[in-house]
């Protein structure tokens, strides 16, 4: 099931049936954003840490962090809601290198 295509068709997802196959997970999105006072000439972010630590990805979108304030989009599973939660702590600026 695609997200887009559902709301841009007006096609209502069968939410019985998505919750049988997913079972007693959450999910989230984490927008992965640049970060306070990073500089984009000096630094790029690192993907391969950022997605080591957010756990279970079910899909990555990789984004233009000099085109965008972000550098991705991530969803993701959990097994509880506590650690759902602790997405909401994450400081960006720790994903991101100095350009060697």
């Amino acid at each position: 099931m695609n997200p887009f295509e559902c709301f841009f068709e007006s096609r209502t997802p069968n939410w019985k049936e998505i919750f049988k196959l997913r079972g007693n997970k959450y999910y989230g999105w984490v927008l992965c954003y640049n970060g306070i006072h990073i500089d984009l000439k000096k630094h790029i972010p690192n993907y391969k840490k950022m997605k080591s630590n957010l756990g279970k990805i079910l899909h990555f979108y990789q984004l233009n962090c000099k085109k965008n304030p972000a550098f991705g989009i991530a969803y993701v599973e959990k097994d509880t809601k506590e650690e759902l939660f602790q997405l909401l702590n994450i400081d960006f600026r720790d994903y991101f290198i100095a350009i060697k």
